[in-house]
């Protein structure tokens, strides 16, 4: 069945967009994670690049954006709570104008308005790789996230290379830390390889399970990058990166794992258990031991009742500047007043806890943007649950429901590490958990087949 050409132009990134999305993608990690002003110029324009992109098919077709793809995976917007995505995908533009804006005697409400400025374009960046998440096709989707798993497993090659002590491999950075890739710590390069591990496995189990004969070796290729990025993981010895990534890891293959059998729903228990054991070994062969000294329990302990003591400060910070906030990126310059003598004379620029920074800096627009977010992840989980039980398994691995989940299994890792450091911080990380947000609330929409979605009666009719 043809599809109109209107439809099929109102969703999706042009080929020049799209080609400036994987550049934007594959160079995030590549100078401190983005986390410097230069880096983040030339970031901020090639975000500019997609933003129009997407503003081109958006004008082109706007009564056809309520409308999916023809290949079943377009972004079904009239399904979601549309006042909700104003308000998060806009949150980087009026936040920013209100602690900017003169209205408290002529004077803003952000005492460094640089940095608000600044802390305001990242997240407009933030904003643009979402707005991409929602707005892709499926195929495009797989694109860009095959660009964002070729930087991790870069930047875990690099990592490993660290290992042998060469000091060209640092970057100028000089620190004790060994394994941190191109970032400036281990936990934030961490972070970012836990973010890749479920598309991985997603990609990996998805090449095993179609057995394709004329490429054999893709199961093998996405199994080395498995081991790559663990290896690496491990030997970046960051305590909640490691904890998180065994989470997920285990998450991905008991959710991801299609099962032999239809009486067995989506989780073929004795594959997954397999699978897991055997990469998260060959993962702590390639990785070394050295990382359990890291979970000492005296090293937790003092390292918990600093950065606790951090965290109450911020607590501090947070209520004295209720409900305006001391501006987004005004942590640095407002922390000294709130910082305890135990912490000594150090700078503390980071709260060790994203929610609470957040929460510091932007006060009530934290909580109302933190809301939209809550309601509409709780909104597509509920959808993502409600599976037909009458697809079969290999449409059901085709549609995007095992994109959704796998997307959803990264933002869980960084919202768990998110509460004792700063991975949202970083640029690359944030950008890369954006548009794992907007995959995860693509919807749950099922392959077509010929021309029309693929109903259970049609499905069965194929198989």
């Amino acid at each position: 069945m043809q599809q109109s050409t209107a439809a099929s132009r109102s969703i999706g990134l042009p080929g020049a967009s799209l080609i400036a999305c994987v550049c934007l993608f594959l160079s995030a990690p590549w100078i401190r994670g983005g986390n410097r002003h230069l880096a983040m110029a030339v970031l901020e324009c090639m975000g500019l690049l997609v933003l129009t992109g997407l503003a081109y098919r958006a004008l082109l077709g706007p009564r056809n954006l309520r409308r999916s793809h023809p290949d079943g995976t377009g972004t079904n917007l009239a399904t979601w709570t549309p006042w909700l995505l104003v308000i998060v995908l806009s949150s980087p533009i009026w936040i920013t104008a209100l602690q900017l804006a003169p209205i408290w005697n002529g004077v803003p409400l952000s005492a460094t308005p640089q940095a608000t400025l600044a802390s305001g374009l990242v997240g407009l960046l933030c904003a643009i790789c979402m707005l991409t998440g929602l707005s892709v096709t499926h195929d495009q989707a797989r694109v860009l996230m095959l660009a964002w798993m070729l930087g991790a497993v870069l930047q875990a090659g690099i990592g490993l290379l660290q290992l042998g002590g060469l000091s060209a491999l640092d970057f100028g950075l000089i620190s004790p830390e060994k394994v941190k890739g191109t970032f400036a710590s281990k936990n934030s390069f961490a972070n970012f390889l836990v973010l890749s591990l479920p598309m991985v496995c997603l990609f990996g189990l998805r090449a095993l399970d179609s057995r394709r004969e004329a490429r054999p070796w893709l199961p093998w290729a996405w199994g080395f990058a498995l081991m790559v990025i663990l290896a690496a993981l491990f030997a970046s010895a960051s305590r909640t990166g490691i904890a998180t990534g065994i989470l997920v890891l285990f998450l991905s293959f008991v959710m991801l794992t299609p099962s032999r059998h239809p009486a067995h729903a989506w989780v073929n228990g004795r594959v997954a258990a397999l699978g897991f054991g055997i990469f998260l070994v060959l993962g702590l062969i390639l990785g070394g031991i050295d990382w359990l000294a890291r979970f000492d329990v005296q090293q937790l302990a003092a390292d918990s009742s600093l950065r606790a003591i951090n965290r109450q400060g911020a607590w501090l910070g947070a209520v004295d500047a209720w409900p305006t906030g001391v501006g987004l990126g005004g942590f640095r310059s407002a922390f000294p007043h709130y910082q305890a003598p135990e912490l000594g004379l150090f700078l503390v620029d980071m709260a060790h806890n994203d929610y609470l920074q957040w929460l510091m800096e932007a006060g009530v627009a934290f909580v109302v943007v933190a809301v939209a977010v809550i309601m509409l992840v709780v909104r597509q989980f509920i959808s993502l649950t409600r599976r037909p039980s009458n697809i079969s398994r290999n449409h059901l691995m085709q549609s995007t429901q095992p994109m959704a989940i796998a997307a959803g299994l990264g933002l869980l890792a960084i919202a768990l590490h998110a509460m004792v450091d700063y991975p949202a911080r970083i640029p690359a990380n944030a950008m890369l958990a954006s548009f794992l947000m907007g995959l995860f609330l693509r919807g749950n929409r099922l392959p077509q087949v010929r021309g029309r979605v693929a109903t259970p009666a049609a499905t069965e009719a194929q198989a």
